[in-house]
């Protein structure tokens, strides 16, 4: 009778997904998936309950609005159970504070009219989401302040619709607009003097 053969296979050469079809599933290999991707902050870990992934660990309010933003594609597959997440909301009040430092240094360009391509416009827009997915149920308040050089002042064209387009991209704002005198070197630009959450 012939013995049976024995084979000695690293566990790292076997691709379980070919034995197992529903490995996609397991909390494990989800795991490596979303750190791989960048979604996941290292300091979380995922358990599985039943048919539901839970999230474990602290991160700000920002991220995790970004975080549920992401895995919101996958819900027709997973459950996901945020609980387990403890917002840190001194972290989330600094990065809050420090996006909105940044808002206030910004200046559109009002001379580049194409405002898909407008990289001034696109950046202030970008940072206003980020605010406005850390605070789900507030409104963003902005005072923009558009350099002109006509007495009495008066809004153009041009800020006109970069104020139109705020509203548009970002929903829950509310946007006024203020037309200022200024030097000619200023003019053509706007910034922000007031930018809250309320």
């Amino acid at each position: 009778m012939q013995a049976a053969a024995h084979l000695n296979i690293a566990p790292d050469a076997i691709d379980e997904s070919q034995l197992r079809p529903y490995l996609s599933l397991d909390p494990i290999i989800w795991q490596r998936r979303l750190h791989a991707s960048g979604q996941l902050p290292k300091a979380l870990t995922l358990s599985q309950q039943g048919s539901v992934i839970k999230i474990n660990g602290e991160m700000t309010g920002i991220v995790l609005a970004k975080l549920r933003a992401d895995l919101s594609l996958w819900q027709t597959l997973l459950g996901f159970d945020f609980s387990g997440i403890a917002v840190n909301d001194v972290a989330s009040q600094h990065q809050r504070l420090e996006i909105m430092r940044q808002l206030a240094l910004m200046r559109v360009d009002l001379s580049d009219t194409n405002f898909d391509t407008n990289s001034s416009l696109s950046t202030l827009i970008t940072q206003c989401q980020a605010l406005l997915e850390g605070a789900p149920n507030q409104t963003l308040q902005l005072t923009a302040v558009e350099y002109v050089q006509a007495l009495p002042p008066v809004a153009s064209a041009n800020g006109l619709a970069v104020a139109k387009r705020l509203r548009e991209e970002l929903k829950r704002v509310n946007v006024r607009l203020i037309p200022a005198p200024a030097a000619r070197v200023q003019v053509n630009t706007l910034a922000l003097s007031e930018i809250s959450l309320r």
